[in-house]
């Protein structure tokens, strides 16, 4: 059951338990992720080069990227219960809005 759960998280109307931890998180990877390549900006104006290639570099920070950012939309979908997919209609309930 703990897929069901993971995506039962996504609904709309659902909300993780410690919700400003995970966001407290997410901040702190951000802040983490901005530092970091900050600092490889200001090694290269200072002369240090990293031993890598320009297509792995920008294969590795696309990557990277993609993943905090994915990261973040999950975080910020599971800590709000005003935002996240549809809520599962009830079993055997009518889908329309005057309940008919």
């Amino acid at each position: 059951m703990l897929i069901g759960e993971i995506f039962g998280a996504f609904r709309q109307g659902k909300e993780l338990a410690n919700a400003a931890a995970w966001k407290n998180r997410a901040i702190a990877g951000n802040a983490l992720a901005a530092f970091a390549s900050s600092c490889l900006a200001i090694a290269s104006a200072f002369g240090y080069q990293l031993d890598i290639d320009r297509g792995t570099l920008e294969a590795v920070a696309g990557g990277v990227a993609a993943l905090v950012c994915l990261l973040n939309g999950g975080v910020h979908i599971t800590t709000s219960e005003r935002v996240g997919l549809p809520p599962k209609s009830e079993a055997g309930g009518s889908d329309s809005a005057d309940g008919a």
